[in-house]
């Protein structure tokens, strides 16, 4: 994971945002700004620089829905936490990578590659949704293998 990738990370709960903060440290990323609210998410949203949010679903019953569409106005990626069925979260944002709660650092791992992902794709003009991301790493993955068998016996893989 590269240490230039940094995050906006929007947790209503101090103890899981610290756990959230140091997860991410651990796999290389830089949190350019935090917020426990929905009103501080869309300020820091506004004055921050950042790659991609990770947004906890609901402030304690408030939906994060107007943070996430200003988001998604702004063409910035974000994962959506949930310790909850993230099926709705996914009707409303096909595009968003969804999070499970309690954070796994594999979890987080492929919720930050998927994020990486569809900014990918979205650079290369595409308008990606969950199922480009799959098939796009399924033909990286292909890839990958054939180049694998094609050279590796070359290096004793």
């Amino acid at each position: 994971m590269s240490s230039n990738w940094s995050l906006l990370v929007v947790e209503d709960e101090p103890l899981i945002a610290m756990l959230l903060v140091d997860l991410l440290d651990e796999l290389g990323c830089t949190v350019a700004a935090q917020a426990s609210s929905v009103a501080e998410g869309l300020d820091r949203a506004n004055g921050t620089l950042f790659d991609a949010a990770i947004l906890d679903v609901s402030f304690r019953g408030q939906p994060v829905w107007p943070l996430a569409d200003a988001l998604q106005g702004k063409g910035i990626r974000f994962a959506l936490a949930t310790g909850y069925d993230g099926r709705q979260t996914q009707r409303r944002y096909p595009s968003a990578a969804v999070l499970a709660k309690p954070y796994a650092l594999e979890n987080l791992r492929q919720a930050l590659d998927a994020l990486r992902a569809f900014k990918l794709l979205a650079s290369a003009g595409l308008a990606p949704n969950r199922n480009d991301v799959l098939e796009f790493w399924v033909l990286r993955s292909q890839h990958l293998l054939k180049l694998v068998r094609q050279f590796g016996h070359r290096e004793g893989f």
